[in-house]
């Protein structure tokens, strides 16, 4: 079910004023994590906004109690690694979200040789567009 632009403004307010209490009420009463937004009436979703504020938390939360498609967590380790935040691609890592849309080079850029590890064993090929 997709959330109209209300709840899109809504669910944005609760998340990044990092309103936990209110975002699980809000997924225990079964309310859209999934949007349409902007001109183009592009995808967004919860998990893309808990990416966005950081708050490892939050998205532990929407990652624990919420059901997501490999493409959902896909984009959300995508932006986590882009906006350089370790802990958030660990915690996507840890629910199974698959690497491979993923740049090798934003994993080598969070400077952690034991998370590089990790994504070589999961096949990311770290030598691919040079990302060094």
């Amino acid at each position: 079910m997709l959330g109209n632009k209300s709840e899109l403004s809504e669910i944005r307010r609760l998340i990044n004023q990092g309103r936990l209490y209110e975002l699980n009420e809000w997924i225990e009463e079964g309310r859209p994590i999934r949007f349409l937004h902007g001109k183009y009436k592009k995808p967004i979703n919860a998990l893309d906004l808990a990416v966005s504020s950081g708050i490892h938390s939050l998205l532990y939360d929407f990652l624990r109690k919420c059901e997501w498609t490999d493409a959902d967590l896909s984009r959300a380790l995508f932006r986590a690694a882009e906006r350089g935040k370790k802990y958030l691609v660990e915690l996507l890592l840890d629910f199974n979200a698959p690497v491979e849309h993923v740049h090798p080079e934003h994993f080598c850029l969070l400077v952690d040789s034991e998370l590089l590890e990790r994504v070589i064993s999961l096949g990311v090929d770290i030598t691919k567009g040079d990302a060094f």
